[in-house]
């Protein structure tokens, strides 16, 4: 889609639903208060644009990229975003929930007031992120990297976080009734109830 195009559906409501926009450039765009649901965004750049109040549910972000945006108050639930680049993001308020994060980067990013329960995020990227009042509860984060990072009030109670990189973290107030992880826990020193090795592994050693 043609970018003049993109810019006569935001002046008539911007409502993108259920569109096809792979590889548009969004970049730079007010994006207020958009909606795009069920929407295929296939490696779209939303560089530098305003994302306050949209809506990507259930939306195909494969690839996308938002590096350095500010995320307020939008809802990515039960997206797909795998791949997706969002380093440097700061996120505030947003929810994550049941969406899937398969290789997604937000390292370095700023995390605030955001729901990532029951969201896939295998082998995503938090590394050097800052996360602040954050609910990963019920999440699957097998193998994701927090290396570097600042965690302050976040929920990992019942995550899967078998081999999650967790060096040189740092760890303030953490809940994980029911977590999954195998070793002693890098934010309280304790021991997971012991398991197969092939079950629990985690690269944080005792």
């Amino acid at each position: 889609m043609r970018r003049e195009e993109i810019e006569r559906i935001l002046k008539e409501g911007a409502d993108f639903s259920d569109m096809d926009l792979s590889y548009a450039d969004l970049s730079g765009l007010d994006l207020r208060g958009a909606l795009f649901t069920n929407t295929t965004l296939t490696c779209v750049s939303f560089r530098n644009s305003l994302l306050r109040g949209v809506n990507f549910e259930e939306a195909f972000l494969g690839e996308a990229d938002f590096e350095g945006c500010e995320l307020e108050e939008v809802s990515f639930e039960r997206a797909s975003l795998q791949r997706a680049n969002m380093r440097r993001t700061r996120i505030r308020n947003c929810n994550f929930r049941h969406s899937f994060l398969g290789v997604c980067d937000l390292s370095e990013a700023t995390i605030e007031n955001t729901d990532f329960s029951m969201s896939q995020g295998m082998d995503a990227s938090f590394a050097m992120s800052r996360l602040e009042n954050v609910d990963f509860s019920g999440a699957y984060l097998k193998g994701a990297n927090f290396s570097r990072a600042f965690l302050r009030s976040v929920n990992f109670s019942g995550a899967d976080l078998r081999r999650a990189f967790m060096r040189d973290a740092v760890f303030h107030n953490i809940s994980d009734e029911g977590v999954s992880f195998y070793g002693k826990k890098p934010w309280s020193g304790k021991s997971s109830p012991r398991k197969d090795w092939n079950e629990f592994e985690s690269d944080v050693i005792d």
